[in-house]
């Protein structure tokens, strides 16, 4: 067999992420192995459980390496910062998900994406909100340096289609309470917030904002926020008017409809996980590659 290395947040508040990744890469095993293989060899891949945090993210890396692995899919935005400067090194081949604006500009051979820049995203939540009218803006951004990656090119983004911010809260995650946090940035009078922040603070900050009476106008993320949870946390009917995310288009195509009959053959469904294809290009592409260059 051919192994593969997936660095995931299997356990934490980012945990719904690794099944993104699991879903495209199990599709992309099901369909290189009914394909003869990479040289006639099966692929198969190892985990290993990155928490979403970088401290662990070093040695869940270190972990993986044990089993020597042609390429690796993962981490995300989350924790990649902590680890990157390890693939070059062992001249091991990572595939990053997720967008983070700190690698617009790549400097690591090893190191590429299937996924589209946030600062991708970003101009369309400003592009969103100007054309809906919504021109004074508070940000809620919890204090991680992906998220707070976005700042910049929203801003910058938003100021272009005439808009103003008129706050900027950064906030800790998964605290006891925002009460205080949202009181600041509702004095500021917004008709609209730009956020982003993970499942276990969404809970307890749309909670208090509900209780303050903020929860009445437009909340407007990137396409993590578009994950069930957001919107449970929100409550209906009130996520459905005034919860909204972006995403990248989907995609189309032959190529595509193949990638769909895979994934229902694995998973028995053709709604897919969110990103589930940009992993399944990472593995096709290796696999892709190993066999043009008859090596792994």
């Amino acid at each position: 067999t051919i192994t593969f290395g997936q660095l995931l947040p299997f356990t934490g508040t980012k945990a719904f992420l690794s099944s993104w990744a699991v879903h495209g890469d199990n599709a992309a095993i099901y369909d290189v192995n009914h394909n003869g293989g990479v040289m006639g060899q099966k692929l198969r891949s190892v985990s290993a459980d990155d928490a979403g945090d970088e401290a662990d993210a070093v040695p869940a890396l270190r972990k993986l390496l044990l089993s020597s692995p042609k390429f690796i899919v993962g981490p995300f935005s989350l924790t990649i910062m902590a680890v990157i400067n390890q693939f070059d090194p062992n001249h091991v081949v990572d595939y990053v998900i997720g967008g983070t604006t700190q690698l617009d500009t790549m400097r690591y051979p090893y190191v590429y994406r299937t996924t589209a820049s946030d600062s991708a995203e970003t101009a369309a939540m400003a592009y969103y909100a100007a054309h809906k009218g919504l021109v004074r803006a508070a940000y809620i951004f919890d204090n991680s340096a992906n998220t707070q990656g976005l700042v910049a090119p929203l801003t910058k983004a938003y100021e272009a289609q005439g808009g103003k911010v008129v706050a900027n809260e950064e906030i800790v995650p998964d605290q006891s309470s925002y009460r205080t946090e949202l009181t600041s940035v509702f004095s500021h009078h917004p008709d609209v917030i730009f956020c982003a922040f993970d499942q276990q603070t969404a809970t307890t900050l749309f909670a208090d904002a509900s209780q303050l009476g903020d929860l009445n106008l437009p909340w407007i993320g990137e396409d993590v926020l578009g994950s069930p949870g957001y919107a449970k946390a929100f409550g209906q009917p009130a996520a459905s008017k005034y919860l909204f995310s972006v995403s990248g288009a989907s995609p189309g195509g032959a190529a595509y409809q193949h990638f769909l009959d895979d994934y229902q053959a694995v998973y028995h469904t053709k709604n897919i996980l969110s990103s589930s294809y940009n992993m399944y290009d990472s593995v096709i592409i290796s696999a892709l590659a190993m066999t043009a260059a008859h090596s792994t």
